[in-house]
This record gives C-alpha cells, structure tokens and sequence, in this order.
C-alpha cells in the first residue's frame, strides 16, 4: 500500500479537480492550537464513480468554500499510482 499524497487546499486547491474523479479523498481537520485532529470526512471512491461532472463540480466547489472556513485543514489522497 502506497503513502497517501497530502495536500494543503489553501496552497494547491486546483489539485481538487484532479483528484476528485479518481479518488476516494479525505479532508483532516486539525486544531491549529494543540495540534491535534478533531475530525476526518471521508468520500469513497465509488461514491465519486456514480456521481456527475456535473454533480462533481457542485461537490469540488462545496469542498473548497468548506475548507476555505476551517484554520487549517489537509487533504489526503487516498491510494495512489
């Protein structure tokens, strides 16, 4: 099993359009303070395959609006080539 590719969303959030269709991805929150993570969202590969260009876009724009409002949060793509 491959080392995820993590991802800062406020330095490369381009990197959404390319990950989002092939990947299931995983968004980790973490408290800037203690340096801790509060909580993961998680979107599976296959929920990704059943879903729309369309559809995909609304979800990459809702994603980036989302993490735009948290203080620090990571991108992790999950598997790899």
């Amino acid at each position: 099993m491959s080392n995820p590719t993590v991802i800062h969303p406020h330095d490369r959030p381009d990197d959404l359009a390319i990950l989002m269709p092939t990947s299931g991805y995983t968004v980790q929150y973490v408290d800037g303070e203690r340096g801790e993570v509060t909580h993961l969202d998680r979107v599976a590969p296959e929920s990704l395959a059943r879903t729309g260009r369309r559809e995909l876009r609304l979800m990459e724009t809702l994603l980036k609006e989302a993490l735009a409002n948290v203080q620090d949060a990571w991108l992790i793509k999950e598997g790899g080539q």
